[in-house]
């Protein structure tokens, strides 16, 4: 994984998220970003540059605008609920 991977993480636990998200990603059926994540996973791509450009930087946040819509359209307490199952779910996966 590329070197940028482990600076935007900055610990062991976020690395690992990072690092699912990238595989997952990787074996998706979103061209553009299933070769950023190749890319970043090789070590070839550099994770904030692939984020910041026009290309995987326009994929990135067409894949999570839906999510984040959604977000914004809930209500305080659903957000909390949110939170909740999303941290656990992490623990669950992060250990």
């Amino acid at each position: 994984m590329h070197d940028s991977a482990y600076e935007l993480a900055g610990d062991r636990r976020m690395t690992k998220a990072v690092r699912l998200l990238l595989e997952k990603l990787a074996a998706g059926t979103d061209g553009t970003l299933k070769e950023m994540a190749e890319g970043v996973l090789a070590g070839n791509l550099d994770l904030r540059e692939a984020a910041h450009s026009s290309i995987y930087g326009d994929a990135l946040s067409a894949a999570t605008e839906p999510a984040l819509r959604r977000c914004a359209e809930m209500d305080e307490d659903e957000r909390r609920a949110l939170v909740r199952r999303t941290e656990a779910e992490l623990e669950d996966l992060l250990g």
